[in-house]
């Protein structure tokens, strides 16, 4: 298997759900952070238009299980529910032991 990476942009309120959805999936880390933008949905009573937003990065050798999951968690059928990206991912290198990621793990 092939170690792929998710990016997905989800709206804030829906982040506790996905998490939740996350590790009871065994998901064993993911990297959150809180971003601002715009796309399908703008927040007109802002002048820039933009919105919070969470990100999340998962690598991962079950890409497409795990990015079904966070649209089944964060989906509200409104403007704004956000994007799931997958990428393909040529190497991942662990600092802390200097071996790559191994497939199979999350």
């Amino acid at each position: 298997m092939t170690t792929q990476k998710i990016e997905a942009i989800i709206r804030v309120s829906a982040l506790e759900l996905v998490e939740e959805a996350l590790k009871n999936a065994g998901v064993s880390g993911l990297t959150i952070s809180r971003v601002r933008g715009y796309g399908a949905y703008r927040n007109y009573f802002r002048d820039d238009w933009t919105h919070r937003y969470a990100r999340l990065e998962i690598f991962t050798s079950r890409a497409r299980e795990i990015a079904d999951l966070i649209v089944d968690s964060a989906h509200t059928g409104q403007a704004g529910d956000g994007i799931v990206a997958i990428e393909p991912v040529d190497e991942v290198i662990r600092i802390k032991t200097r071996d790559g990621f191994q497939s199979g793990e999350d």
